[in-house]
């Protein structure tokens, strides 16, 4: 169980792959986030403002890119 609305919209998005979910998400940081992980690109990343999240958002879409690539090979 996550803890609040905007986790469980994360996970919703990243799991169906819907973009469209992540405009649910109540702060700018946190869509900025969840479109950078259902793309799994890293653009999304730069529209975030806070440098520890940005960070974090780059690190999670680094790690579901490595993922993907393993899951091919």
């Amino acid at each position: 169980m996550k803890k609040n609305k905007d986790e469980q919209y994360l996970c919703t998005a990243t799991s169906m792959v819907n973009v469209v979910v992540c405009d649910q998400i109540s702060t700018n940081d946190g869509r900025h986030h969840c479109r950078a992980m259902v793309q799994r690109n890293s653009h999304g990343c730069d529209g975030i403002t806070s440098p520890v999240k940005r960070q974090s958002c780059l690190m999670a879409v680094r790690d579901k890119q490595r993922a993907a690539n393993w899951a091919i090979r």
